[in-house]
Parts: C-alpha cells; structure tokens; sequence
C-alpha cells in the first residue's frame, strides 16, 4: 500500500470516527429523515379517506353502463369523474384519483362477457374493501332492474402498472432531499465549524499531510454517508410502505450525487463564512428551518403563491422536484433542466464561496 494511499484511508478513518462521535450529526443525518418517513408512513397507513374520486371509461356508451354510474354515484364515499375514453391506468396518478374503472364495450351482457376493470392500489385494503362492496352492490342492484338470474356483469380489481400518488409518496421524496440537507448542514458545516473552534483543522493544516488529501478524505466519506441515507430512506420506504421506484436508478445516482455535491459545498462555504463557532451554529439552524419550512418537502407549497415564490429561492426545493419526478413519476413542478441547472449553479456558487472564504483556523489574517 503506498503512503499517500495509507494517509488517505487515515484521514478517512479520523473523520469517520469524528463524525461517529458527534451523536448530533449522526441524529440529523440519518435517524431526524428516517423519523418523518416511520412517522408519516404510519399515519398515511392508518388515515381513513373520507371521499374516494373514481374515474370511469365509459367505453360500452348503453343505457345499462349509464345506470352503472348513476348507482356508483349515489354512493355518499364515492365521487365519480368521467375520463372519456382514455383508459390509460396512469391517469390514476394524472387526475389525483383513488381508482379507475373501466367498462369495455359488451362488458355489461352477461357471464361470458369481458369483466370491468377496477384499477386501483391494492396495497389500501380499506379502499380496496370498500370500492368492491360499491360495485358488488351495484351488480345487485342492475341484475335486479333486469330480472336476470345471473349477474349482467362481473369485475376485476386490478393493480396499476404504477401506483397513484399519495400523500406519503410526495413526502417520501422529500425525506431524501431532506437528508442530504442535514448532510450539509449538521454532517458538514457543524463539524467543521467547530474543529476550527477547538484548533483541530488547524493542527492538521500544520502536518505533512496535504490539504488536498485531508478534503479528499472528507468529501469521500461524505458521499458515503448520502449513498447510505438515499439507500435508508429508499430501503425503508420499499420494504414497509410498498414505495416503487418509477424511474432508473441510474437518474436516482446522480440526482443523489448531484444533491450530495451541492450541500456538501454549501456546508463548507457555510463554514467559511462565519465568523464564530457560536454565530455559526445560529446560521446552521436558520438555514435548515428556511429550508424545511418553505422547501415543499412536506406539502406541497405550489398551492400558496407567496409560499411557492418563496420556495423558488432554496435549492431544496428543485431537489425535492427532482427527487420527486424520479421516484414516483409524478408531473416536474419546473423542467428538468432548470432544477439541474439550478443546483449545479448552487453547487458552483457555494464552491467559489468555500474556496475564497474557508480558512483552519477563527483567527483571521
């Protein structure tokens, strides 16, 4: 093994110790995410839905598929919304709604005729309960008006290709943008900040050691770190929650490293930026509470004007979006584009920052 090899992985060592160490950065990088997700994912888990918008394609256009609506709709928990004949199972996530159903022509003739379809996520077995209890009254009720022995038509729940958007599965996203701003924050500037306080980087900055190994040693392992939170976050989502992975994982890599890179960089220009270690850890808590709030990644702040301007600001909020779009699918709220182009603006920003301003020592020149 060569020396400067030996020196890295030693380096790596110390500041993964350091890290270890302070129960703080370990608290808001992995278990403060880790904790929304358990906590929302339950609450969504358990919530009854109170109002269930079905979509229906009409495809079979009679009188007896028209009757069909018309009892479904007087159901008090069902809102029906007409969907033409589009039967493209993704409109589930399009149109906000709890199922699909689809009446394919012929399909209200008989036994022997192809069943309707019910798309709708199975995984809400009260909803499931609930949508098939309609329709198996509904059947009733039309074998009845046309005083057949047999039911006019049978049903099918079906699980959509990709499941419609929740609560929990907006939330999801923005846990893992959440994470790597504590990353940032907590895991990056805090630390540095205060082994500027107590003289650490400094005694470093004085060994034969490089600068360039010392932040090679760190920024690698704070990469480490993102890969093992994305990969919690994601893990515990999938494994308790029934999350599904939308897009490549290829794009959730670099948008993850695209993110890591971007508050990793904010952190150490954060760093290089206070003036004390007291002031510093203010700005920190500032920082993060801006971002929590006004970042959308626990509502969705397109809803107000003022709160989506505001939102715009903080580049949590285009990594949220990305996030988002990747994990689920669901519509950008910008392109693609500007949401990469903004976090590699802030990414170059905060490096010229950090490179200009960050010293190993409070004392300055």
């Amino acid at each position: 093994m060569t020396r400067p090899l030996q020196m890295f992985l030693a380096l790596f060592n110390a500041n993964l110790h350091e890290f270890l160490r302070d129960v703080l950065a370990a608290f808001f990088s992995f278990f403060f995410p880790l904790m929304f997700v358990l906590l929302f994912g339950i609450v969504q888990g358990n919530r009854p839905t109170v109002t269930y918008r079905v979509g229906v394609v009409d495809q079979e256009h009679s009188p007896t598929s028209e009757q069909l609506v018309s009892v479904l709709s007087e159901q008090d928990a069902i809102k029906v919304v007409s969907i033409g004949s589009n039967e493209d199972p993704d409109v589930l996530r399009d149109q906000d709604l709890s199922a699909l159903l689809v009446i394919p022509p012929g399909s209200l003739s008989g036994q022997d005729a192809t069943p309707v379809a019910l798309f709708t996520d199975r995984s809400d077995t009260t909803r499931v309960a609930y949508l098939e209890t309609a329709l198996n009254a509904a059947q009733a009720e039309l074998t009845a008006r046309a005083t057949e022995a047999e039911p006019i038509f049978t049903y099918e729940t079906v699980e959509p290709a990709r499941k419609p958007i929740n609560d929990f599965t907006f939330l999801l996203p923005g846990m893992m943008a959440l994470a790597l701003l504590q990353l940032g924050l907590f895991a990056t500037a805090t630390p540095l900040i205060q082994g500027r306080d107590r003289g650490t980087l400094r005694l470093l900055a004085i060994t034969p050691v490089s600068s360039t190994a010392l932040f090679m040693a760190q920024l690698v392992l704070r990469f480490i770190m993102a890969a093992l939170q994305i990969a919690l976050v994601l893990g515990v989502g999938m494994m308790l929650f029934d999350i599904q992975l939308v897009g490549s994982w290829a794009a959730l890599a670099g948008v993850a490293a695209l993110g890591a890179a971007m508050f990793i960089s904010i952190g150490y220009a954060v760093a290089g930026v206070v003036p004390t270690a007291q002031s510093g850890q203010a700005i920190v808590l500032l920082l993060n509470f801006a971002m929590l709030f006004f970042g959308g990644l626990f509502f969705d702040n397109t809803t107000s004007p003022w709160l989506e301007w505001i939102g715009r600001i903080f580049p949590v909020t285009y990594l949220g979006d990305l996030f988002r779009t990747v994990v689920t699918g669901a519509p950008a709220d910008n392109p693609v584009w500007v949401s990469v182009a903004v976090l590699a603006g802030w990414t170059v920003l905060a490096t010229v920052v950090a490179t200009r301003t960050f010293r190993f020592d409070m004392r300055r020149a």
